[in-house]
């Protein structure tokens, strides 16, 4: 399945990936992000009633392999679900292969330790986090667009289709995993673009985005905060 996941995508092409931040709400984004090649979302993020916000498109839809409770979803024609898995958790059962239905599968494990710039810990990671490190690099990208994360922070601990908090939130050091995610995000091996909100997730945990990163500004003054 890894060779024909990259015959499905080749190297080169301009990716964007779509976090489920409540920073998407009402910026009316989707044409600029279904604009890319491939176009990267997570776990459960609805599109359908949300695309002037978010787009209509999904190529890689990122999940860990807890789909229980989700809604459906659909991919583009060479769409494929990328599973990042705890070590603990065995696949499949009955709950992901319904979820997943007839959509090609591609499997990893988490790693134990995330070492990444000046960060190293052994606590787990988002599905997002995980998803965009690997992601970059298996994709080799031209560019890549970030949007959509606000990492929990502040008041953001909900996502752009609901208000309640997510049941796994502390599992996660929220602090930690934004400055590994800024660090991932400033590792990239292409030009990168950021929507307001990543730059806003930097200054919360006073780090800076790298310098040639492009910001694309936001309707919401928060996000200038």
């Amino acid at each position: 399945m890894s060779s024909e996941f990259l015959a499905r995508f080749p190297d080169g092409q301009r990716v964007v990936f779509v976090g489920n931040g409540p920073s998407l709400k009402g910026e009316r984004l989707g044409k600029w992000i279904d604009s890319h090649d491939v176009v990267v979302r997570f776990n459960e993020s609805p599109v359908v009633g949300y695309e002037v916000d978010v787009g209509a498109r999904t190529d890689i839809l990122v999940s860990n392999p807890y789909p229980e409770d989700r809604r459906p979803f659909a991919l583009s024609e060479r769409g494929i679900v990328l599973i990042i898995s705890p070590q603990t958790r065995r696949l499949p059962s009955p709950q992901f292969e319904s979820w997943v239905g007839e959509y090609p599968v591609l499997f990893t494990y988490t790693p134990d330790i995330v070492q990444v710039g000046e960060v190293d810990h052994m606590v787990s990671l988002t599905t997002g986090v995980y998803g965009v490190h690997l992601l970059s690099r298996l994709l080799k990208p031209s560019s890549i667009a970030v949007t959509g994360f606000t990492l929990f922070l502040n008041d953001t601990s909900h996502h752009y289709w609901r208000t309640e908090t997510p049941r796994g939130l502390h599992a996660h050091d929220i602090i930690i995993e934004a400055s590994i995610f800024i660090s991932i995000c400033n590792s990239f091996r292409c030009a990168l673009e950021v929507t307001e909100d990543i730059a806003w997730v930097a200054r919360q945990i006073d780090k800076k985005l790298r310098r040639d990163a492009h910001i694309q500004s936001l309707v919401n003054a928060k996000w200038k905060s």
